[in-house]
C-alpha cells in the first residue's frame, strides 16, 4: 500500500510511506518531527521498522542523515539505499522513479 502524508510547512515535500511485511519506507528528502512520530507509530503498529529510502542524490544523503536519529528516537530505523548500495544502480534516481522491478531488488521482495 502507497499512501503519502502531507506536512503544513510549505518547505517540506510529501513523505510516501510505503508497506510491506517487514518494513516501513519512508521517501522525501527531509521530514519533520510530527511525521517522524507518525511513521514510527504506524510501522510500530505492524511490528516493523521505518526504512529510509530518500531520494539518492546529495540532498537525499544530506535529508537522511538528518532524518536517521530523529526517528531513531521513536523506534528502529534502517537505511534502505544509498548511491553506493546495488553496485550504484540507483545513485541519482529518485523514489517516484522507480519501477516494481526496482522496488522489488531495493526491498527484497
Amino acid at each position: 500500500m502507497l499512501f503519502s502524508l502531507r506536512s503544513n510547512n510549505k518547505h517540506h515535500s510529501a513523505t510516501q510511506i510505503i508497506y510491506r511485511r517487514d518494513v516501513t519506507v519512508t521517501c522525501s528528502n527531509v521530514i519533520t518531527r510530527e511525521q517522524a512520530s507518525r511513521i514510527s507509530n504506524q510501522a510500530r503498529e505492524i511490528g516493523v521498522p521505518v526504512g529510509v529510502m530518500f531520494d539518492n542524490d546529495t540532498e537525499g544523503e544530506n535529508g537522511a542523515r538528518a532524518s536517521i536519529p530523529l526517528l531513531a528516537e521513536f523506534g528502529p530505523v534502517q537505511y534502505t539505499w544509498s548511491p553506493l548500495m546495488f553496485d550504484g544502480e540507483f545513485k541519482n534516481r529518485q523514489p517516484e522513479s522507480m519501477t516494481f522491478s526496482d522496488l522489488k531488488t531495493i526491498l527484497n521482495i
